[in-house]
């Protein structure tokens, strides 16, 4: 096998893709239990599917990552939005990754567009926020991700192409929101001056808006179920128009849906709003007690 050769398996395929699926659950535990470095690579050497990684790569950049946390870290600092302490462990470990791909490897191959890693992350998919995978985004590094409920399954390839191919449905389940629905007390229409209203109040206690729906004489938002923000809000709404709020609901969010898909994951439940494009289907509800 020529030098090219070598290089090109090294960085592409199942070898490399595995090395880097492993690499995240390796660091997950890195710094869930601070694990050192031979005892990661034992537990990694354990699975089955570590007989079909590139081996060397896994070993190099699991090393070498270990090393280096604290510079990668300073390195992502800037293309973060909050603080360095709030990345989740799964995050931090794809961005420890990318930042070493892009310091280190300029020999990785630059292919990749994140546009299914913003969209979920749009919906609520918390595994990779939009602005930490802006390092991967610019240098084109792929990133593949695995469940790590079900490791064995294929997973998803995150590539330089405008739509997922094949078209596989994505689920995201939002709990512990409440749904707010709002009209004006002189039965007027709901205008842009209303709406603009709302907005600012939601901006400046802090609301994160899930999913809204406006008609001619309503407004309906779908929101965190903040213990502290929400009864300030309502406080705010209340002088201004009629309210209902719903608490303990949740909301489901399916991309690339198909009609089974809807079935069987309502079944059993009481929608109080459904919303769809046809591409993505969202439904507010709560569990049947």
């Amino acid at each position: 096998m020529t030098q090219s050769e070598e290089k090109e398996k090294r960085f592409s395929g199942k070898g490399r893709t595995g090395s880097r699926e492993l690499l995240v659950q390796a660091l997950y535990q890195y710094q869930l239990n601070a694990d050192d470095f031979k005892s990661l690579l034992k537990q990694a050497k354990i699975l089955k599917e570590y007989k079909r990684i590139d081996k060397e790569y896994f070993r190099f950049l699991l090393e070498n990552i270990m090393k280096n946390t604290n510079q990668l870290s300073d390195y992502l600092i800037p293309f973060l939005d909050r603080k360095i302490k709030q990345i989740d462990p799964i995050e931090m470990g794809i961005l420890w990754i990318g930042s070493y791909e892009i310091l280190y490897c300029e020999d990785v191959p630059k292919t990749v567009v994140m546009n299914e890693a913003i969209e979920l992350a749009f919906y609520g998919a918390s595994i990779i926020h939009p602005k930490t995978i802006q390092p991967l985004k610019k240098k084109g590094i792929p990133l593949h991700i695995k469940s790590f409920i079900n490791p064995t399954a294929e997973g998803t390839t995150i590539g330089d192409v405008d739509r997922a191919i094949p078209e596989v449905p994505n689920f995201i389940l939002k709990k512990n929101q409440a749904l707010l629905q709002l009209k004006t007390k002189d039965l007027a229409f709901i205008a842009e001056h209303h709406l603009s209203a709302i907005y600012q109040l939601f901006a400046d206690q802090g609301v994160v808006v899930n999913l809204m729906r406006n008609t001619a004489t309503k407004a309906v938002f779908c929101i965190n179920h903040d213990l502290i923000i929400v009864p300030k809000v309502r406080r705010e709404l209340t002088g201004l128009f009629d309210l209902e709020l719903v608490p303990k609901v949740e909301l489901l969010t399916i991309r690339n849906y198909q009609k089974e898909d809807e079935l069987r994951e309502t079944k059993g439940l009481n929608i109080l709003l459904e919303q769809r494009t046809p591409e993505v289907v969202q439904f507010v509800f709560k569990r049947f007690e």
